[in-house]
């Protein structure tokens, strides 16, 4: 495949739920393999959900958003 270029990025969730698993009091994004990345923390209101794996529209625009080539945030904290 010459002329062509590889890129692989592996994206990690991470979360911390109360002692119940009803309540999720973060939610950590970070996508390894980027060099150079900034790291964020956002606070919303009501961003919470029971789930490690869903997420609203909402946090879905903002990790789009924050981890473009224009801003360059690889770990994104909410």
């Amino acid at each position: 495949m010459e002329g062509t270029i590889i890129q692989s990025v592996i994206l990690e969730t991470t979360a911390v739920f109360d002692e119940t698993l009803r309540k999720r009091y973060e939610l950590t994004k970070e996508f390894k393999g980027i060099k150079g990345g900034k790291s964020i923390i956002v606070v919303m209101l009501n961003a919470a959900s029971k789930e490690i794996q869903e997420t609203d529209k909402t946090v879905n625009a903002l990790i789009n958003k924050l981890s473009s080539t224009e801003l360059g945030y690889s770990k994104i904290t909410i």
